[in-house]
């Protein structure tokens, strides 16, 4: 999307379409916070109609790709700028500051072991809200619903 604007929070840059309210800019930023720690759960609320879904998927696609973008520089040898380095090897270990050569956090403590998120709804007008909500976004993730009564 054109109008999307790059914010940095905890040294992820995350791209969101609209000029975000403070409260959104938090809850992107505790996002972020939990995906870069091992071990750590978020239960995060907020009013209906503040946006939660829309920061939710801004802060979690674009905290996915700079782990994908980290991992692929480790490939290659490319070294990124120091403080990138610390926090992209802190996610990808699963926490933050922890050398990239210790070994993987395991499945279920980060995003770090692996690149799929799983978005899950109630109903199927919530996920047909989270897709619409995604098109609103710069993120082209590959996506799959699946829907059930």
């Amino acid at each position: 999307m054109p109008g999307a604007t790059q914010y940095e929070l905890r040294g992820v840059h995350v791209a969101f379409p609209f000029e975000p309210y403070p409260s959104q800019l938090v809850f992107m930023e505790r996002v972020i916070e939990t995906l870069q720690a091992a071990n750590r759960n978020a239960l995060l609320e907020s009013p209906t109609g503040t946006g939660k879904t829309l920061c939710l998927l801004c802060a979690t696609l674009a905290w996915r790709e700079m782990n994908r973008a980290h991992r692929q520089a480790q490939q290659l040898g490319v070294h990124m700028h120091p403080q990138l380095e610390k926090l992209a090897a802190g996610a990808a270990a699963g926490q933050q500051g922890e050398p990239a050569s210790a070994p993987p956090a395991p499945f279920g403590s980060s995003f770090a072991s692996t690149s799929r998120i799983i978005y899950m709804s109630r109903t199927h007008g919530q996920l047909s809200q989270v897709v619409r909500e995604l098109r609103n976004t710069t993120y082209r993730p590959n996506i799959s619903v699946l829907g059930s009564r």
